[in-house]
C-alpha cells in the first residue's frame, strides 16, 4: 500500500483503532488483549473487535498482526515499521493521540456546552465506548472539573450537568482546548490567521473544536489582534491564547451566557493596564460581530490576560515599570514572614523580589476571582525542594492573611520555584574554565521554572554560562541568538542552535544526560577519552593474566566493544583538578540535620505552662551545649512577641530561632516534645507539641540541615512517631529514617 492509500485508509478508521495500531507499531514485543483493555479503559471484547480491523488493515502493508496465546504483536522488518511510523507522524491529524484522553476531551466538551443534563446513552456513540467505560470517564471528568472550581452533578434518572460560574466555565473551555491540542507550542509560531486556524483545526479533535468556537469567527478575531500585536510587541507571547479565549467568549455570548461580576470586582480590574487593552479589544468585537458585550466582559478578558502576562524577562530594561505598589507591599510582607518563620534571609535577594513581583500580580487576581490552576511539578517540588516549598507555605500564609483568600497547593508550588532558585544561587559555585559555553534557558512561560533551571545549571555545570532566560515563543521567532546551545523545559521546533529538553528541576538522570549532550554538541571528546583510558587499562589487565596469541585481533575486539559502551559513559572530571578539590572541601561544610541535632539536645514528653517556658527548655539545651549564648534564648522570645506566631509553620510544630548576631557560636539544633500542647497564638496551627530550636552562624551552612527538617515536617507518620516517642533514641531513629 502506498503512502496516500495508507493515510486515506487510516482516516476512515476509528480513532481508537488508529491509536492501538500506533501502539503496536512502537512495541518490540508482545502484549495481551487484557493489557490493552486496561490501558484504554475498555472491555477485552472491544479490543478484540479493534484487532480484527487492524488485521484487515495489515493485509496491504509490509507488517501483519500476529495473535497467539502468549499475546499479540505486529510482525515485520524494523525498517518497515519505522517507515510507517514516519508517514503517520508527518500527516496532520493522524499522529498518536491516546484514545482514553480523546474520550475525556470529547466528554468534557459535551458537558461544558450542554444546556441540559447529559445521560450516558446520548454520548456512547460519540465516545465509541461501553456504558461501563463512559461511567469511568465521567469519574475522570468530574475530577478534572473540580480542579478548576466546577462541580459535576450526577443523579440517577437525571444525568450529569456541570455547575459553576460562567467565568470558571469559560476558563475550563479554554484549558480544554489547550489540553486537546497535540502541540500547543506550534500555535505560538503562527504569523497570521490562516496558519493559526489551519494548525488548530489539524491538531484539535473536530468535536471538541466545534463545541467551543466557530472557526470563521476565530479568523476574524486573529485579524483584529494582528494590528494590536504590531503596536504592542510585548503582547506577542500570548496573542494566540487571547484569540482562543475571545473566540470561546463570543460563542458563549451568542448562546446567551454572560459573565456576572460585582461592580467592586470590575473596579478592581479597571486599575490595571490590561483593562485598557481589553476595553479597546472588546469594543472591536462588539462592532464587528454585532453582539452585546458589557463591562463585565472586558473585566473577564482582563482577568484572563493577567493569568498569561508574566512571560517577561527579568533583566528587561523596563521591568520595574511593571511593578505596582500593591504587589510590592504583598511581596515585601511575604518575604518578611519567611525571614521570621524560617530564619533564612530572603528579603535581601533582589532577583527573588523582582521575580515574585511579576508572579504575584496575576496570581492574586486568580485567587480573588476563583480561577484554579494545575501544577504538574508539585510532587517533585515537595520531594526535592522541601525547604523552598515550606518557604512558599510561610509566604502563602502571610499572603492569605493580607488578601483574605486561601491559596491552593498548586499556587504554593509555583511560588516555591522562585524560592528554590534563590536557594540554588546561594550554593557554592564550582569554577569553570575560561572557555564557557553560552546557553539560553527556555521555559513554557513565566519565570519560576526557567530561573530555577538556570540556578541548577550554574550550580553544577562548570562549562555552561546561562546568558538569559526566555519563553518558548521568543526563542522560536529569532533567527540568531547569542548562545551556543539551548536548554529547554519544553519541546522546540525550528530553533537556530542545538537544544535539549530537560525537567526544570534537573533531577540526577537529566543532569547526567545534559552533561553528556553538551560534551557531544560542543565537540568535547568524552567518548574518545573514555575509550582511550579503558583500552589501555584492559590491555594491561589482559596481559597480566593471559598470553595474547593474536594481539591485533584482541585489539580490534576491544575497540568494537568500546565503540558500543563508551557513549553511555562519562569521564569523571576534576578529582585531580585543584578547582574541584576546592568544591569538595566546601561540600564538607554542608551540615545535615543529624550533624547539628545531637542526643544531648533532645528532650521528650516535657511539660510547660506557656510558650515562654517551651522556648526556655529548647533554648537552654543549646546553651548547655555551648552552641549559643544565653541572650539567644531571650532574642527568640522577643522575635515571637514582635513578629507574631509565624514560627508555627505547620500544625503542632514551632520552629524557634533568632538572628546569627544574637549570640550564636556554631550551627545547632534542639528538639523538645510536649506531653500536652501549648498555645502559641496561631489561629490554624495551635496547639504546639513539638518545638525545634535552631541557630545559624550565616545564611549558608545550615540550609541543608533546614531542608532535612522540612522533609521531616512533610512526613506525618514520622511526626506522629516523634510525638509518641518515649526515648531520645526513638526520636533519632525516626529522623534518620526520613532524612537519610
Amino acid at each position: 500500500m502506498n503512502t496516500e492509500a495508507l493515510l486515506a485508509t487510516l482516516r476512515f478508521r476509528k480513532s481508537r483503532v488508529r491509536e492501538i495500531f500506533h501502539d503496536l507499531l512502537g512495541r518490540s514485543g508482545a502484549t495481551t488483549t487484557g493489557e490493552l483493555a486496561e490501558r484504554y479503559h475498555l472491555s477485552t471484547r472491544s479490543i478484540r473487535y479493534d484487532l480484527d480491523e487492524i488485521a484487515k488493515l495489515c493485509e496491504d502493508l509490509p507488517v501483519r498482526l500476529i495473535r497467539q496465546r502468549n499475546g499479540v504483536w505486529l510482525d515485520g522488518e524494523p525498517d518497515a515499521k519505522a517507515h510507517i511510523q514516519e508517514q503517520l507522524r508527518q500527516s496532520p491529524g493522524l499522529s498518536a493521540v491516546a484514545v482514553p484522553e480523546l474520550r475525556l476531551h470529547r466528554l468534557l466538551s459535551v458537558l461544558l456546552t450542554a444546556e441540559q443534563p447529559i445521560v450516558v446513552k446520548q454520548i456512547q456513540d460519540l465516545l465509541q465506548a461501553s456504558p461501563r467505560t463512559v461511567y469511568a470517564d465521567m469519574d475522570r471528568a468530574e475530577s478534572w472539573l473540580v480542579g478548576l472550581g466546577l462541580q459535576l452533578t450526577r443523579k440517577p434518572h437525571y444525568g450529569a450537568k456541570v455547575e459553576g460560574s460562567e467565568l470558571l466555565r469559560r476558563h475550563a473551555c479554554f484549558k480544554l482546548l489547550l489540553m486537546a491540542c497535540q502541540r500547543v507550542e506550534d500555535l505560538d509560531l503562527c504569523d497570521g490567521p490562516e496558519s493559526f486556524c489551519e494548525r488548530l483545526t489539524t491538531q484539535v479533535d473536530g468535536h471538541v473544536l466545534e463545541g467551543f468556537l466557530d472557526v470563521e469567527d476565530l479568523v476574524r478575531i486573529v485579524q483584529l489582534l494582528g494590528g494590536t500585536v504590531r503596536q504592542r510587541p510585548h503582547s506577542s507571547p500570548w496573542w494566540t491564547k487571547v484569540a482562543l479565549y475571545a473566540a470561546v467568549t463570543l460563542k458563549r455570548v451568542k448562546r446567551g451566557h454572560q459573565v456576572l461580576l460585582t461592580k467592586s470586582n470590575v473596579r478592581q480590574l479597571q486599575e490595571t493596564s490590561e483593562y485598557a487593552f481589553a476595553v479597546q479589544f472588546v469594543d472591536q468585537l462588539r462592532n464587528v460581530f454585532r453582539v452585546t458585550l458589557g463591562d463585565e466582559e472586558s473585566a473577564a478578558l482582563t482577568l484572563h490576560m493577567l493569568g498569561l502576562y508574566p512571560n517577561l524577562e527579568l533583566d528587561a530594561a523596563d521591568v520595574e515599570s511593571q511593578y505596582d505598589p500593591f504587589s510590592e507591599t504583598l511581596v515585601r510582607q511575604m518575604l518578611s514572614a519567611v525571614d521570621t518563620g524560617l530564619g533564612v534571609m530572603f528579603s535581601t535577594d533582589e532577583e527573588l523580589f523582582r521575580g515574585l513581583i511579576l508572579h504575584i500580580k496575576p496570581m492574586v487576581y486568580r485567587l480573588l476571582h476563583g480561577v484554579a490552576i494545575q501544577n504538574e511539578l508539585l510532587d517533585e517540588i515537595k520531594e526535592d525542594h522541601a525547604l523552598a516549598y515550606y518557604a512558599a507555605v510561610v509566604a502563602g500564609q502571610r499572603l492569605e492573611s493580607l488578601i483574605g483568600k486561601s491559596i491552593n497547593a498548586a499556587e504554593i508550588g509555583y511560588i516555591a520555584l522562585h524560592f528554590g532558585a534563590a536557594l540554588e544561587r546561594r550554593r557554592e559555585r564550582p569554577q569553570g574554565g575560561s572557555g564557557k559555553i553560552r546557553a539560553w534557558v527556555v521555559c513554557a512561560g513565566g519565570i519560576g521554572t526557567g530561573k530555577i533551571l538556570q540556578s541548577r545549571i550554574e550550580a553544577s555545570l562548570t562549562n555552561l554560562h546561562v546568558v538569559r532566560v526566555v519563553d518558548q515563543e521568543q526563542v522560536q521567532r529569532k533567527s540568531l541568538v547569542d548562545a551556543d546551545v539551548i536548554v529547554s523545559t519544553v519541546p522546540l521546533t525550528h530553533v537556530p542552535c542545538p537544544h535539549i529538553v530537560v525537567n526544570p528541576l534537573l533531577p540526577l538522570p537529566d543532569y547526567h544526560r545534559l552533561q553528556r549532550w553538551v560534551a557531544t554538541v560542543v565537540g568535547e571528546s568524552n567518548a574518545a577519552s573514555v575509550a582511550a583510558r579503558l583500552k589501555a587499562s584492559m590491555q594491561t589487565l589482559i596481559s597480566q593474566y593471559f598470553e595474547i596469541l593474536e594481539p591485533t585481533a584482541v585489539e580490534e575486539e576491544i575497540d568494537r566493544m568500546l565503540d558500543r559502551v563508551s557513549p553511555y559513559l562519562f569521564l569523571r572530571q576534576g578529582r585531580q583538578d585543584s578547582e574541584m578539590n576546592t568544591v569538595e572541601r566546601n561540600r564538607k561544610k554542608v551540615l545535615r540535620m543529624l550533624d547539628v541535632l545531637t542526643e544531648d539536645c533532645i528532650r521528650v514528653q516535657n511539660r510547660a505552662q506557656n510558650r515562654a517556658e517551651v522556648i526556655e527548655v529548647a533554648g537552654e539545651l543549646l546553651v548547655q551545649a555551648g552552641a549559643v549564648e544565653p541572650r539567644y534564648v531571650e532574642a527568640v522570645k522577643t522575635s515571637l512577641e514582635v513578629n507574631g506566631p509565624y514560627m508555627v509553620i505547620v500544625p503542632g510544630v514551632a520552629i524557634l530561632h533568632a538572628r546569627p548576631e544574637d549570640g550564636v557560636r556554631r550551627v545547632c539544633m534542639s528538639l523538645v516534645t510536649l506531653s500536652e500542647g501549648i498555645r502559641f497564638g496561631h489561629k490554624d496551627n495551635d496547639p504546639v507539641d513539638i518545638a525545634i530550636a535552631f541557630a545559624a552562624v550565616d545564611q549558608h551552612q545550615h540550609l541543608q540541615a533546614l531542608s532535612d527538617l522540612m522533609r521531616l515536617l512533610a512526613d506525618e507518620t514520622a511526626l506522629k512517631d516523634i510525638r509518641s516517642a518515649d526515648s531520645v533514641a526513638r526520636v533519632l531513629e525516626t529522623i534518620g529514617r526520613v532524612v537519610a
